[in-house]
């Protein structure tokens, strides 16, 4: 299946991001792959400038952030509400905290879905729903004030 195609300058962005992370972090390709639970390959790609898809991009976030690395995980917050159709809807300017909280959910239940546990995955993904709904529901009314 073709992959849809995405905004050069964001793929760039994201593939410098990418090397940033991984050089500031003093960590080789296979390092980061490792931490990152993907393959040499994905990140290769990321760095050359190939889109990562939503999971990973949060898996990045996850690891920029936790390392402190803000600019990094600034880029790849922006890439997954871009990939995820949410830069809109959401203030680009929320807190950390709550994405975090968010992408912890999804990769709790992406692991569920990969043990097959589906009951666990759903809830995950209802509890994802409901925090967004909830940040919609802010946004929103803060709009129209």
């Amino acid at each position: 299946m073709a992959r849809p195609k995405q905004n050069p300058t964001n793929l760039t962005d994201v593939g410098r991001a990418v090397i940033s992370l991984r050089r500031e972090c003093g960590l080789s390709q296979q390092a980061l792959s490792n931490n990152l639970h993907l393959s040499l390959g994905s990140v290769t790609r990321y760095e050359l400038g190939r889109s990562p898809d939503a999971p990973s991009l949060a898996r990045l976030f996850r690891f920029a952030s936790d390392r402190g690395k803000s600019e990094q995980a600034e880029v790849f917050r922006k890439a997954l509400f871009e990939v995820l159709g949410i830069e809109s809807i959401l203030d680009m300017n929320k807190p950390a905290v709550q994405l975090q909280q968010v992408l912890s959910h999804v990769d709790e239940a992406r692991l569920a879905l990969e043990r097959y546990d589906a009951a666990s995955a759903r809830d995950r993904l209802r509890h994802v729903q409901k925090v967004l709904a909830q940040m919609v529901t802010m946004e929103t009314t803060k709009a129209s004030k």
